[in-house]
């Protein structure tokens, strides 16, 4: 079936910028989009449906400014674990300091002087 339709221009660049972005052509990323509308799909069980799911659904792909994948999930894993902690071996420098009292209290934390006055 064919059908004409008249999109106001900045809809058409759109649809025209995610169809490249996607790898499409235009009127296939039209028809998908026409067509998501209708039943949902059977969610993947599988991680190999999983993926196609994914890569079909333009997440996979869609940073091609991460060049590893692997490397930037591992990094954003470490900063989710070490947020709002105390950096190494500041807490023991301050526990000393509190301790001993030293006079000069930034000259006791070293290297950690810009960690202490974050902390608090």
């Amino acid at each position: 079936m064919t059908l004409t339709l008249e999109l106001p221009a900045d809809v058409g660049v759109m649809l025209a910028a995610e169809a490249a972005r996607r790898g499409l052509a235009l009127a296939d990323y039209a028809v998908k989009v026409l067509t998501e509308g209708r039943a949902a799909e059977v969610m993947p069980r599988t991680g190999a449906e999983l993926v196609e799911y994914l890569t079909r659904e333009g997440v996979i792909g869609s940073r091609p400014d991460i060049l590893d994948p692997e490397g930037y999930a591992r990094s954003l894993r470490r900063e989710s674990e070490t947020r709002g902690t105390t950096p190494p071996g500041l807490l023991e420098k301050l526990m000393l300091i509190q301790i001993d009292g030293p006079a000069d209290f930034s000259a006791s934390l070293g290297g950690h002087r810009d960690e202490a006055e974050r902390a608090g």
